[in-house]
């Protein structure tokens, strides 16, 4: 499938980064562990090893503890999971950051069918999303920004659904979708979430804008989810 082509796209390109072309074919831009010089990932790293070493001594009873030492959210998934594994390496993150952008990924496809168009034009529209270079600064390292991407196409996805729904229970998945992008986002970066807070407003006032424009044009109600829709 198409998830699982992505997730071990990410796992081997992340330990072909991390072990091979760092240390041995760019040495000057690794920091060690895998990590290339400068980035956020450093610091993540160094506060998840102190985390999985508290955990590792006190039991994970006391993870609320263990996490005050630190308040960055990919500092604390990575304490978890170096604690749990015992290996206190960034590749063991590279199953994390493969499962968040295999799910991304699919998403973004199912998103692009549920606008209409057809799967393979969907999925060569995700290719350069899925494959791009850049991305590669948060798949074959630590960062939270594959938690962040995968919120606002969750979120994306939740409007799509909404304004195309097909059926009743599009409702709920519309809610729960909502739900995760809003949460995951609030999760990797809090202050977006009041940036969100105003774009909406603003879609709503132009969304308003449009309602009244085709009710005074065209003298008649229009349904309200083709309207939306052409706003969008």
């Amino acid at each position: 499938t198409i998830w699982l082509g992505v997730f071990l796209y990410v796992i081997f390109v992340g330990l072909f980064v991390q072990k091979v072309f760092l240390p041995y074919i760019f040495p000057q831009a690794h920091w060690g562990h895998g990590l290339m010089v400068g980035g956020d990932w450093i610091q993540f790293h160094k506060e998840a090893v102190e985390i999985a070493n508290f955990l590792k001594e006190n039991g994970f009873s006391s993870i609320g503890e263990a996490f005050s030492k630190s308040g960055q959210i990919m500092s604390r998934i990575t304490g978890v999971f170096y604690a749990i594994t015992g290996i206190y390496e960034p590749w063991v993150m590279l199953f994390y950051n493969a499962f968040l952008w295999a799910t991304a990924s699919t998403l973004l496809i199912s998103l692009l069918l549920r606008l209409g168009f057809s799967f393979r034009a969907s999925l060569l529209a995700s290719l350069p999303f899925i494959f791009f270079p850049s991305n590669l600064t948060w798949n074959a390292q630590i960062h939270r920004d594959g938690l962040y991407i995968l919120g606002f196409i969750s979120l994306f996805y939740s409007v799509v659904v909404l304004l195309n729904k097909k059926e009743n229970k599009d409702y709920i998945k519309s809610i729960i979708f909502g739900i995760l992008g809003i949460t995951l986002i609030y999760l990797a970066r809090q202050h977006m979430v009041l940036v969100l807070k105003y774009l909406f407003l603003i879609l709503i006032f132009f969304l308003l804008l449009v309602i009244v424009f085709y009710l005074l044009k065209n003298r008649k109600i229009l349904h309200l989810d083709k309207i939306a829709m052409f706003s969008l």
